[in-house]
């Protein structure tokens, strides 16, 4: 009975600790939205944690409507998150009759004048890819360079009205604008806005909650833990119950 008593109170005192982890953590987890805690992280050291490394160089495209590039997954049109590569890179930008075109390597994403999204036409469309080049024609059409393999290229010319592609007939070279880096300005504003826009100080509370923050070692400290708080529960009734009983 005394070593019971005295392994109930030595592991009393350790998950003491972690109850007022679970405690704190909850109760600002319960009161996230008054206190913005959906706001994207900042901190670098927390960024590196999470694997997030924001780069050196950002590159994109200037259209004459301003800066289109890319961070993580997200497409920015100047510093203003409008769209996402669902898969593959950022090629390129358009500006033609009042809508951007905006290229991946596995899409096309089409946005209105004000960075709306209208459509999104992928190889589920019929869509040749992967693209490795967008440009247009004189007339305005939209050109997409695609990888045949065998360092062969197809180029493609893409009817907007109708959503239709064809083989692109004419001789004539075209010129296809390369990726180039932003403006250091606008790199720096980017990338304090970017920060960690994927992961919020909500989602680092609920990590460090769950134990996630720390891998599956985390994950499986806290299912020890809240399993040892049963024990201890079930116990400390039991020997509560003993000490109680009439002798």
């Amino acid at each position: 009975m005394r070593r019971l008593i005295r392994w109930h109170r030595r592991t009393g005192i350790l998950l003491a600790l972690f109850l007022v982890l679970l405690a704190s953590t909850g109760i600002l987890i319960n009161h996230a939205d008054e206190l913005h805690f959906d706001q994207p992280v900042e901190s670098s050291l927390i960024l590196t944690w999470y694997g997030v490394d924001l780069p050196d160089q950002v590159v994109g495209i200037h259209t004459a409507n301003g800066w289109f590039s890319q961070l993580g997954k997200g497409i920015y049109w100047q510093d203003v998150r409008v769209a996402q590569c669902d898969e593959g890179t950022f090629i390129g930008a358009l500006w033609l009759s009042g809508q951007f075109i905006l290229g991946c390597e596995n899409e096309l994403i089409v946005l209105d004048h004000k960075g709306q999204t209208e459509e999104v036409f992928s190889s589920l469309f019929g869509l040749p890819v992967p693209i490795n080049g967008l440009s247009k024609t004189i007339s305005d059409q939209v050109l997409i360079r695609v990888d045949s393999g065998g360092n062969r290229t197809l180029i493609y010319v893409f009817n907007l009205d109708v959503a239709q592609w064809s083989a692109y007939e004419s001789e004539q070279v075209q010129n296809w604008p390369p990726l180039i880096p932003l403006p250091n300005e606008l790199k720096q504003k980017l990338l304090s806005n970017y920060s960690g826009s994927d992961i919020s100080w909500e989602r680092v509370l609920l990590d460090l909650h769950s134990g996630r923050l720390f891998g599956q070692i985390g994950r499986w400290v806290m299912d020890f833990v809240a399993i040892a708080m049963l024990v201890l529960a079930i116990s400390g009734l039991w020997l509560w119950r003993v000490r109680a009983a009439p002798k």
